[in-house]
């Protein structure tokens, strides 16, 4: 396989990735692809789809994918080092965006308040 253009999934971050095969190695039986690009995967079971690494709700997904691409990984330098945490905080910013897009108002500032909360939360958590 050696030369070969591949994908394969990894069910360990439930992520496909996609490279050319440059070597192999028989003792341990693995093969080793160069560039790994990870590509972004839904999952339609779980509801769930991973972007640029983050888990995140399906409806969620295409706002973040807007973000990433405009403001590049938004949370690469987040305070918090737990994905959970991180990938909660980014269903919440997505959640405000999708309230900002339909002008509501009353849930937009109920959703600033949810993000204090889970910041104060994940603060604790992380002391």
């Amino acid at each position: 396989m050696v030369g070969s253009r591949i994908k394969f999934w990894s069910h360990k971050d439930e992520m496909y990735y996609q490279g050319v095969v440059t070597f192999f190695d028989g003792r341990n039986k693995r093969h080793k692809l160069e560039p790994a690009v990870a590509i972004n995967v839904s999952s339609p079971q779980s509801g769930i789809t991973c972007v640029q690494g983050y888990k995140v709700k399906n409806i969620n997904a295409p706002i973040l994918e807007a973000i990433f691409k405009k403001l590049g990984d938004i949370a690469s330098d987040c305070v918090f080092k737990t994905a959970s945490v991180i990938e909660s905080i980014l269903e919440v910013v997505c959640d405000v965006i999708m309230k900002i897009q339909t002008n509501d108002v009353k849930t937009i500032i109920s959703e600033m308040e949810e993000i204090e909360s889970q910041v104060s939360g994940a603060e604790v958590e992380q002391n």
